[in-house]
């Protein structure tokens, strides 16, 4: 609220009239206008305009012209309204005068500050000085002049019949209209018409005109906020809505398809946290102009929220079309956005849905676009997909398995497994891997390899995986009181933990907690992890080096880091990926790869770790090449904390078996 403005209208200060109904002020007849309009405006929406006779604080009136439009929330629920109230007091007074003494008053109509003329039969009999000034006419030219062409009106012959179909029947005509000056130059202009002659007709009438430009670009600016994002200027949901919502229409009435994209930045989150909020704008900022680049001017790039953009293509060929343009949006949200003098490449993953196969109403078409976006993130991401049923059933499971895994976590119902690793050389259990379980009620065991990926779309994996880690250090600490002081505890972080704040600091606090030496934990990170922000990572692994802890590289072998970078990192192990033991020692090529991975390891003076060992057979080639350690099924299945403490005992008086760690069939792995 401008407490200037309301002071210099009514006389009251801002903080007098907040929260006082508007009708406070008014006249009987102007607050009773004023109600009725606004109960119209919060049951259809739209805009209201009212005029009328209100009190200054003085006492005295003031006559006030008052427009407002009405603010829904996202789902179209009227929760109030904004607008501007103008004082037309001197419009009024003009009036009055104009009635009072018409012919005699030439010098009153020169005074008044809105421009007024008297017509007669639709010719400009007098004009006053404002009026010429307003329309660019020099002094006493205006007279003569069809008040029709001095208004310039676009179609005026129609409107200027509004006009007069109105004096006629009403006596008045009341209407904001866009006026051309002499020059060509447009403004908004507020037009009163009253009729003046003694005999009630319509031949002879007052026109009072007012600019009101600087008024309608007000309006029109709060209506642009109401509909557009402020951050990217693009529509918002509710110009989309109403866009959707067209383009079905039109779609049906000619029976033609369109096509909805669902677009969602990749890794946003990751990218947002290490440049700051500012930068993660200038990013969202820069990804909509791209957008809306791409487009056409008659297709709709809208911002849905956070990360998430929406482009409507009307009138499509054939499908191929979208295609086309989905992939020409995947190369240019991927190319790289400089920002505070570095350059960050995020990519998209974009979701299509087409109309009417995949919907007739708009909330269905975003609906599956959405469904579809999700699988081209779980393909891999930086990808298109197209809506298919398959897809939504896929969605649909894996919104529910989201929903029960939220509350699982927030209960804390999942359960830490624990695998041995064992030292070949010895045959002793020097380690174990803490991994997350869950068994749900009505679902039974679910698969890791289902919810996991779940939990870092849904940025649930950081609660998920701090979970783990300080379930995992208090079990430690209970091994160490039953006499395994000398266990390992491996555990591993998401790549979405790495770009946690205060991780390292976290981690620490943990081993704290239980009173553990940091020596005993390592931290598995995959390749994929690492090569995602180079630089981040090596920043934290050396934060966990300073710290004591050690750091393995998970699955190494199937990620794309470079081997030139290994020797950069403080790494302390290399855990092969299991698609390398299966097929030991029979498969020329895997027996190659393992064994430049053992040799290179011993070179760095790196321990080695075989992943999924399962055979006698791919133990002994492992402890015949001096890899260092071994974890699989041969050695043992991930188990419960008790079965973990039953086998650990058993292990203590059979050291060279293989099968005491094995000895409980389990249903999950």
């Amino acid at each position: 609220m401008n407490g200037s403005a309301v002071e210099a209208i009514v006389g009251y200060r801002a903080e007098e009239v907040i929260g006082v109904p508007f009708t406070h002020f008014a006249t009987g007849a102007a607050a009773q206008a004023f109600d009725d309009e606004f109960f119209k405006l919060t049951e259809t929406g739209g805009a209201l305009h009212v005029e009328g006779e209100f009190v200054h604080q003085t006492g005295c009136s003031v006559y006030l012209s008052i427009s407002a439009i009405a603010l829904n929330d996202r789902e179209g629920k009227f929760i109030g309204a904004s607008g501007t109230a103008v004082d037309v007091s001197e419009i009024k007074t003009a009036e009055i005068l104009l009635r009072q003494a018409l012919a005699e008053q030439h010098a009153i109509l020169n005074s008044a500050t809105v421009g007024i003329a008297i017509v007669q039969d639709g010719e400009i009999v007098r004009a006053n000085a404002e009026l010429e000034r307003m329309f660019g006419y020099a002094p006493g030219s205006a007279a003569g002049t069809s008040v029709e062409a001095l208004c310039g009106v676009e179609s005026s012959e129609r409107w200027f019949a509004t006009v007069t179909s109105a004096v006629s029947g009403q006596g008045m005509f009341d209407g904001d209209e866009i006026c051309r000056r002499r020059d060509g130059s447009p403004f908004w202009c507020r037009v009163a018409v009253r009729v003046f002659d003694q005999s009630g007709g319509p031949n002879g009438t007052i026109w009072v005109l007012h600019d009101i430009s600087d008024r309608k670009q007000k309006e029109q600016a709060i209506e642009h906020a109401a509909l557009h994002d402020t951050l990217t200027d693009l529509p918002n949901r509710a110009l989309l809505s109403d866009r959707l919502e067209q383009a079905i229409k039109q779609a049906a009435r000619v029976k033609a398809k369109f096509g909805v994209l669902f677009v969602d930045l990749d890794r946003f989150k990751m990218v947002n946290d290490s440049i700051g909020h500012d930068g993660g704008d200038r990013l969202l900022r820069t990804v909509a102009e791209r957008l809306r680049r791409r487009v056409r001017n008659s297709d709709t790039v809208a911002r849905q929220g956070g990360d998430e953009f929406i482009v409507m293509l009307p009138e499509l060929g054939a499908v191929a079309d979208v295609e086309r343009v989905a992939e020409s949006l995947l190369g240019e949200i991927a190319k790289p956005i400089q920002i505070f003098g570095n350059d960050y490449v995020v990519t998209g993953s974009i979701g299509i849905s087409l109309y009417p196969e995949h919907g007739t109403d708009a909330q269905s078409l975003l609906k599956n676009a959405d469904a579809a976006m999700y699988h081209a993130k779980v393909l891999g991401k930086n990808t298109y997909r197209i809506f298919t049923e398959d897809l939504h059933q896929q969605a649909s499971e894996d919104i529910r398995i989201e929903n029960l895994l939220r509350l699982a976590i927030e209960r804390e119902q999942l359960e830490v497994f624990y695998q041995p690793r064992i030292d070949l050389a010895t045959g002793r259990v020097c380690g174990l891997e803490a991994l997350a379980r869950w068994r749900q009620s009505v679902l039974g065991w679910v698969d890791p390899c289902k919810f996991i990926p779940i939990a870092e779309r849904a940025g649930l994996i950081s609660r998920l995986g701090d979970w783990v880690l300080r379930r995992a250090c208090k079990d430690l600490a209970y091994l160490s009181g039953l006499g395994h002081g000398d266990l390992r505890l491996s555990v591993n972080l998401s790549h979405c933990q790495l770009s946690e704040p205060g991780l390292v600091a976290s981690v620490r606090s943990a081993l704290q907690e239980f009173a553990l030496d940091p020596r005993r934990l390592e931290l598995e990170l995959t390749e994929t992890a690492i090569a995602r922000d180079v630089e981040h990572a090596a920043e934290i692994m050396k934060g966990f080096e300073a710290a004591g802890i050690s750091i393995a590289i998970d699955d190494f072998g199937t990620g794309y880091s470079s081997l030139s970078k290994l020797k950069c990192f403080p790494i302390r192990t290399l855990k092969i990926d299991r698609c390398f033991v299966d097929s030991l020692p029979h498969e020329e090529d895997d027996v190659a790869i393992v064994l430049a991975i053992i040799a290179m390891a011993k070179r760095l003076r790196i321990r080695v770790v075989a992943e999924g060992v399962e055979t006698i057979d791919q133990r002994q080639f492992l402890i015949r090449h001096q890899c260092d350690e071994g974890q699989g099924y041969l050695f043992g299945r991930p188990m419960p904390l008790k079965e973990t403490v039953n086998a650990l005992a058993a292990a203590r008086g059979n050291v060279k078996s293989v099968v005491v760690l094995n000895s409980k069939r389990r249903r999950i792995a």
